[in-house]
């Protein structure tokens, strides 16, 4: 479940909407936690939730190459 959250509010949330999920995951670090197992998060979406969390986009399962 939580991970539909962070979505959602990675793709259509305001800024409200990412200061209420970083309060209700714990903060930067573990948002950036639960993003790492999302398979599917648009490029723009997940280029820009790099930039506020401060992690590198490679981190990311959506962003890493495939074999």
């Amino acid at each position: 479940m939580c991970k539909t959250v962070v979505l959602r509010v990675i793709q259509y949330g305001t800024k409200d909407d990412w200061y209420a999920m970083l309060n209700l995951y714990g903060g930067k670090k573990q948002v950036a936690d639960i993003m790492r197992h999302i398979k599917h998060i648009p490029a723009r979406d997940a280029s820009y939730a790099a930039i506020v969390l401060e992690i590198d986009k490679k981190e990311l399962s959506c962003c890493t190459p495939r074999v």
